[in-house]
């Protein structure tokens, strides 16, 4: 459908990206990574027209749309929110005009050419999909969390975040042929981000994704594109496919390398034993030949992601409860958010806060750090608690004028270059960019600036509002390592599934300002809401009103929902041991190939190994040289062939376990 053929771009002198290739078919589910940076805004923006390359061909079907939903938030004519949804399809809006004109002249003059020009401006409306393009919108906008009241209002009402919001669902209302979006999850809470998989899923078109969001990645994408070093290179399957097929070809080519390096040296060791001596210079010679030949035949290793560990320095020990929430009531004008609410953190408890956007997650956060007036009720901290609270604002309290070292060395009492610079650079934050001022930085490493500030000097109680949003994934196991290894108490808001399972001990739904307390991480959350036949709120955007949430349901009802419970789980069970036992099948026979493969392999190396020690051999003749020589061309090109059915056979073993994952194992 699209193609990319031998695309680079440049900023100044700073090269993004040169001699890319990439094709993106129809029906593509691709999602695209790199560290924060490396150019894929950039390519986002050449795919979609926005921005010209340098260099090369861009090759886009004659009449191909594309839509693009940016990070930035664009200024846009200000308009009902349905008006701006409705505008994203020209032409049902040019439709509906010449339909209302004919409407007005067909009142007027009755004329069989007036008639019938109305009949074909009604056919085309029709066929456009007219009559049912506002149900259409109302059904994405409410998928995305806006209210019905919302439909209305106007568009410079909303906040940035709305906005967004309003943006990405004028896209989907489009129905572009190619949709791409960069980071859409940065602004959707987990119901809108359940909602927006479940239209992607039957999304007809391509879609390309630029996303930190790892169970997003494994969940909607079938291939990985990932930026680095000014390259690209392409996966199979969803992130964790990425990370393991990139871990056995990285593992594959270090081997190789290792291999070629040790007959580098048995012939470099025969040439320094021997050029000296007369009677085998001539065979040093030929050696160095060889090796020219070996050296030039050398594979390159790519560099292994940077893996750093970093640990919080362990706060004091506090009393427990750490922290307390008894009787909270909190409204905004006629709003009410709480009401006797109560809420408490025990020392070393790890708290998502989960729910829909308004429901009161952000507003519980600020109460519990003390940073937001509750209307009644006591807030209490334990016996030594000192409260931290980070929330995306704070990227705005740093002084863009400095850099991030001169950051971290305002903070009072830190005059440790050496260990800011290491705490900087345990966030991913590199030699170059710590020299960098904070106004030239993007908005991923403006966030783990902010977070290195809070980090310095911990306290016992860390109160974090979307701490990921921004950060690669990279720096998000940096800062769950961190985390996980944490020794005081943690509340957290986050949209990253991945994050909140590696993190939290226990779960606290906030629905309509009434809080449920689920023990484990996000996945037991929500298979405890599947046992109790309920819904989790973090799943599905809720149109409900309060009343509606909280009201209890009949016996017979409950009755009939543990029945078709417990059925769906019999039906589950037996689907998943079908599945299992398909899968084993399918699988084994690869696993069998690869492993035949993979001792051709070592004992074809073996075997150049011997040829290249005969080589060394002062012994050998030059008649056998020569023979050894004809041997190590046909080992070679044997070893490369099993080299390339190795590879071929991983492939189609990494497809056959991603089809049965989508398919439920």
């Amino acid at each position: 459908m699209i193609s990319l053929n031998g695309i680079s771009k440049s900023y100044g002198s700073k090269e993004l990206f040169a001699d890319l290739n990439f094709r993106i078919e129809a029906g593509d589910r691709i999602g695209m990574i790199g560290p924060n940076g490396v150019g894929k805004t950039t390519i986002s923006r050449i795919i979609s027209g926005d921005e010209e390359a340098d260099c090369g061909e861009v090759s886009r079907p004659r009449g191909c749309r594309i839509g693009y939903l940016s990070q930035d938030v664009k200024t846009f004519r200000d308009q009902r929110l349905t008006d701006f949804i409705t505008g994203g399809r020209p032409d049902l809006v040019d439709a509906h005009r010449e339909l209302e004109r004919l409407e007005c002249l067909v009142t007027e003059h009755h004329d069989q050419e007036t008639q019938l020009e109305y009949a074909h401006a009604l056919d085309r409306f029709q066929q456009l999909g007219g009559y049912s393009a506002e149900a259409e919108a109302a059904r994405i906008l409410s998928g995305l969390g806006f209210r019905e009241g919302d439909y209305g209002r106007m568009l410079h009402t909303f906040s940035g975040g709305w906005i967004m919001r309003a943006a990405l669902a004028r896209l989907l209302f489009q129905k572009p042929d190619l949709l791409i979006l960069d980071e859409p999850t940065n602004h959707l809470d987990l119901p809108a981000l359940a909602w927006l998989e479940g239209f992607l899923t039957t999304w007809g078109g391509a879609y390309l994704v630029i996303s930190h969001d790892r169970t997003f990645l494994n969940t909607m994408v079938d291939r990985i594109i990932e930026l680095e070093g000014g390259g690209l290179n392409e996966y199979p399957g969803g992130y964790d496919d990425y990370v393991e097929l990139k871990e056995r070809q990285l593992q594959l080519l270090e081997a190789k390398r290792k291999n070629q390096e040790q007959r580098i040296t048995q012939v470099q060791r025969f040439i320094d034993k021997y050029r000296a001596q007369k009677m085998r210079a001539r065979q040093a010679g030929s050696r160095k030949k060889m090796l020219e030949l070996l050296e030039k035949e050398k594979v390159d290793i790519p560099s292994r992601p940077k893996r750093v560990h970093f640990s919080f320095p362990q706060p004091e020990r506090s009393g427990t409860p750490a922290l307390a929430l008894h009787g909270i009531a909190k409204a905004y004008g006629e709003i009410e958010v709480y009401r006797g609410m109560e809420f408490t953190v025990a020392r070393g408890d790890r708290v998502a806060l989960v729910g829909p956007n308004g429901a009161g997650k952000s507003t519980l956060l600020k109460i519990a750090a003390g940073v937001l007036k509750h209307d009644a009720g006591t807030r209490k901290l334990g016996h030594n608690v000192k409260v931290h609270y980070y929330a995306q604002h704070q990227l705005e309290s740093l002084d863009p004028s400095r850099t991030p070292l001169q950051e971290m060395m305002a903070l009072p009492d830190w005059d440790k270059i050496s260990w800011l610079r290491s705490l900087l650079g345990a966030l991913l934050l590199g030699p170059k960019e710590i020299e960098t001022r904070i106004a030239d930085l993007s908005g991923g490493e403006k966030a783990k600036l902010a977070l290195a500030k809070m980090l310095v000097n911990p306290a016992n109680v860390i109160l974090l509002d979307e701490p990921t949003n921004h950060l690669d994934p990279q720096a998000r196991e940096v800062l769950e390592d961190a985390l996980a290894a944490f020794g005081g108490s943690l509340v957290f808001i986050s949209h990253d599934r991945t994050f909140i399972n590696r993190i939290a001990n226990r779960v606290v739904e906030v629905v309509a300002g009434r809080l449920s307390n689920n023990i484990g991480n996000y996945d037991d959350y929500i298979f405890a809401a599947e046992k109790r036949g309920t819904t989790a709120a973090a799943t599905v955007v809720s149109t409900s009103t309060p009343a509606q949430i909280a009201g209890p349901t009949t016996k017979a009802a409950e009755r009939k929902a543990n029945a078709e419970s417990t059925e769906d789980r019999k039906q589950r069970k037996r689907r998943e041991a079908q599945l299992r036992t398909e899968k084993k099948q399918a699988t084994g026979k690869l696993r069998k190939e690869i492993k035949s493969c993979e001792e051709k392999i070592a004992a074809t190396e073996k075997k150049l190994d011997e040829i290249h020690l005969a080589f060394a051999d002062p012994a050998t003749s030059r008649e056998k040289i020569a023979e050894l020589g004809r041997e190590e061309k046909a080992v070679k090109a044997f070893l490369e062939d099993l080299y390339r059915q190795w590879e071929s056979i991983s492939t189609e073993l990494e497809e056959v376990e991603r089809r049965f994952a989508q398919n439920g194992d």
